[in-house]
């Protein structure tokens, strides 16, 4: 988790920052449990802020989505000698 700029600069609004970037994380894992969905949080967090003045149903159907690709990690390039 990541604040980039803080709104406010007095103790209570940097903690009061905080503690709503916690909750928003754990309401956004709790979703990622809830549904059993594939898709990482960051996936989540972008569609979450794309579909935020939509219906939910627009979101429900993202959610719904195969992931498109699936990561192995890095891969490592084998060269031919």
């Amino acid at each position: 988790m990541q604040i980039k700029h803080f709104y406010g600069t007095s103790e209570q609004a940097v903690t009061n920052q905080i503690w709503i970037a916690l909750i928003a994380f754990c309401l956004l894992v709790l979703v990622k449990l809830e549904t059993k969905v594939k898709h990482s949080l960051l996936q989540l967090t972008r569609w979450l802020i794309k579909l935020l003045w939509q219906p939910c149903g627009s979101w429900i159907r993202q959610l719904k989505k195969k992931p498109s690709r699936t990561s192995r990690g890095r891969q490592r390039k084998h060269t031919q000698v």
